[in-house]
């Protein structure tokens, strides 16, 4: 909340504005964050932090422990007094470096001196961050900056935001500063537009025109922020799903501490707004922590939990004015499904923390595992690594559909707890991923290792039928794709549903099928994956349960794909696919019902070498020419 003077918004600025009889009022909405568990960050002025009427109320919240404090610097009532007071002086950023660095001083002086603490969290009055900001506030020791407004132009003298968004960064000339932006987003059928569309279309003369209302009752683009002024529960609610499906998971709640006062902002002119103000707070945390499952949380929590992540490398804002730098996130969420893995889980994620590519978040989903895999995985959280707690055993799909509903990556990678990646594994995916936007995801071959920890010299996904477009015909015959190898689209999963969870086994065969068909299949040719067999892995292979849920699944894609398959290419995906389930089930010692079905695959086309060869040796011709004859296939 920015807490500050009363003073009149379509007025000129003026140095007499310094009267803070609102701030007494914060209390009325600390009823209802006290509710929710939620510590609001007040970021106080000069006004506020010098005048007892401003600090002694949030003192007394401070010092109870219901709220923490920060610092906002509104120029033309924070000394020394030495600039015009202007329309472009009141952007903090537009001042000479060292008169905005001396105000900033001199506001956290202020601050440390009434209150007690010193404040490690600033925003620019008006969003008026500007060259020398960083650099004054890595001097003052301030951790969290709250000074962007994501997608504003410069409008005036005020700086640029376009090409911002609202995800939270670290600010290159104070590295160990985290930007937590204000929530707001351009939603709608034209959102992909951008900032400098959207800021034509509310121009002056466009909101005359009332052309961003037009856009936005057409759905096609329309500019939110999460903040009870000026938007609405609904919308704030919109906005919160549209944004997550976008990939955020940090959101910011703001508003102006007069508005809690009727009369003082144009959001709040009477009791009744007053009412509705407070509604809209209620009314939106029930919707985030009771819906959503949502988490309070402190700008300073926040920036611990942020410093886990060890992004890798700097690109610059494309705001020369603002001379600062984004450290872009890493875009993968890794998920592993854990059960009773207390004995591999570690060899796992030691593998994922090697990446050369670190990932943004490692998700172990522990399936109510017995052996102390999740206090493991726990040793782990200083590491980037979170634990998803199952109530109950959902088996491998429903433990990565878990990950995958909460992971923050634009990409998903999956790992089993058992098998490890080789250290280039992420980097290498993403960077075909990322060339072609029409990949659903992308594999690569793997090693296997025996129980003993040998490299069986066996390669799987060495050699795929194909990739590309047509790359789910082959999947229909056979499942080239280890589960360890994807690194796949988040909403491309989302929206596929995931994992099917009543499938007890195939289902990850099954998943790779819709995402080949949503889009393409990408391939690394390299093994980049050791996936190691365990003791039992043999007798794992159920006939029944490949006849009770992979045919039907296969048989079902089949029937919907019929309209693009020809009558021969089904002949052939069916027999092929009974084939090879017709020799695995006779080296799993199944001889008799292996033969039926190599049989049954012949006899509907499938002639392989590999088929003949089995029946030359399971039984003489004589035998099973006899059996075609007859009809008993």
């Amino acid at each position: 909340m920015d807490a500050e003077e009363e003073f009149d918004w379509a007025a000129p600025f003026s140095r007499a504005n310094r009267n803070v009889k609102t701030v007494a009022a914060q209390v009325i909405a600390h009823r209802i964050f006290d509710r929710y568990g939620i510590v609001p960050s007040y970021a106080v002025d000069y006004p506020v932090a010098s005048q007892e009427d401003g600090y002694l109320p949030l003192r007394e919240l401070m010092q109870s422990g219901r709220c923490e404090i920060g610092a906002q610097l509104h120029p033309w009532v924070t000394p020394p007094h030495e600039e015009e007071v202007s329309e472009k002086n009141s952007f903090a950023g537009n001042l000479p470096p060292d008169l905005e660095r001396r105000k900033i001083a001199l506001l956290t002086e202020m601050i440390e001196r009434n209150f007690g603490r010193r404040p490690k969290l600033y925003r620019a009055g008006r969003y008026g961050a500007g060259p020398g900001t960083a650099r004054a506030l890595a001097e003052f020791g301030y951790e969290v900056d709250c000074s962007v407004l994501p997608g504003r132009p410069a409008a005036g003298t005020g700086p640029d935001y376009t090409g911002v968004d609202a995800h939270p960064y670290w600010l290159e000339q104070a590295p160990t500063t985290l930007e937590l932006p204000v929530t707001i987003a351009t939603l709608g059928l034209a959102r992909d537009l951008g900032d400098k569309v959207y800021s034509k279309l509310a121009s002056p003369l466009g909101r005359a025109l009332k052309i961003p209302a037009i856009a936005a009752r057409l759905g096609l683009m329309e500019r939110i922020r999460l903040t009870p002024e000026g938007t609405n529960l609904n919308e704030a609610k919109r906005l919160t799903r549209a944004m997550m499906k976008m990939g955020h998971r940090v959101f910011v709640v703001s508003y102006h501490s007069p508005s809690l006062v009727p009369g003082n902002t144009q959001y709040v002119r009477d009791e009744k707004d007053l009412q509705k103000f407070l509604a809209w707070l209620d009314g939106y945390f029930e919707f985030f922590f009771g819906q959503l499952n949502g988490e309070a949380g402190t700008p300073e929590a926040i920036r611990r939990w942020a410093l886990l992540l060890q992004p890798r490398k700097c690109t610059k804002v494309a705001d020369e004015r603002r001379d600062m730098k984004i450290r872009p996130e890493s875009k993968v969420s890794v998920v592993i499904p854990a059960y009773n893995s207390a004995c591999t889980i570690e060899r796992s994620l030691e593998s994922v923390l090697a990446q050369t590519v670190p990932p943004l978040e490692t998700i172990v989903v522990d399936d109510c595992s017995t052996d102390g895999t999740g206090a493991i995985s726990e040793r782990y959280a200083d590491r980037g690594v979170r634990i998803i707690k199952l109530k109950e055993r959902s088996g491998a799909a429903g433990a990565r559909n878990a990950g995958i509903r909460t992971a923050r990556g634009e990409f998903v990678a999956f790992l089993d707890s058992d098998d490890e990646w080789l250290p280039t594994k992420l980097e290498k995916q993403l960077s075909v991923i990322e060339s072609d936007k029409h990949l659903s995801f992308v594999s690569c071959a793997s090693n296997l290792i025996s129980p003993c920890g040998k490299d069986t010299g066996d390669v799987y996904g060495g050699h795929i039928p194909t990739v590309g477009p047509d790359a789910w015909k082959a999947l229909l015959v056979e499942n080239f794709v280890a589960t360890p190898t994807v690194l796949a689209r988040r909403e491309k999963l989302l929206s596929l549903g995931c994992f099917d969870p009543t499938l007890k086994i195939g289902e990850d065969q099954d998943m790779w099928i819709r995402l080949a068909l949503a889009g393409s299949v990408g391939y690394v040719q390299e093994s980049l994956v050791r996936v190691h067999e365990r003791e039992n892995s043999l007798s794992n292979w159920v006939l029944e349960d490949q006849l009770q849920y992979t045919l039907p699944m296969i048989e079902r894609h089949i029937c919907a794909l019929s309209g693009s398959l020809t009558k021969a290419e089904i002949r052939k995906i069916r027999g092929e696919r009974i084939g090879r389930l017709g020799r695995a089930a006779y080296a799993k010692g199944r001889r008799g019902v292996g033969v039926k079905m190599i049989m049954q695959s012949i006899f509907l086309g499938h002639r392989s070498m590999g088929g003949f060869l089995y029946l030359a040796i399971a039984s003489p011709p004589a035998t099973w020419l006899k059996r075609i004859i007859r009809g008993s296939i």
